[in-house]
């Protein structure tokens, strides 16, 4: 449903979008967000009655590890939809300099 929606928009999107995770310039293992929009940046859908910190925590390691300034966590779980907007600290020190 969300995706019909994301589309509708005329936005363009990639669905479950895969991304190598390097260490020390090796390959340690791989992680999926679930919408990278416009190539600008990453959204990740939950469904849990609330967000806790360890879905802040995936959400804002996935904006690092695509490299974009912001990326949004959704939750459709609740009896209210929940948000977080997510900052790349990167960026943010950027606009500090």
């Amino acid at each position: 449903m969300f995706s019909y929606r994301v589309g509708k928009s005329k936005l363009k999107f990639q669905q479950e979008q895969t991304q190598t995770i390097y260490y020390d310039g090796i390959a340690v293992g791989k992680r999926r967000v679930d919408f990278v929009v416009d190539r600008k940046f990453i959204i990740e859908i939950k469904a849990v009655i609330n967000l806790e910190d360890l879905h802040l925590a995936q959400a804002k390691n996935y904006v690092v590890i695509y490299d974009f300034p912001h990326g949004l966590l959704i939750n459709f779980g609740s009896k209210r939809m929940q948000y977080k907007l997510m900052f790349n600290p990167k960026y943010e020190q950027n606009k500090r300099d």
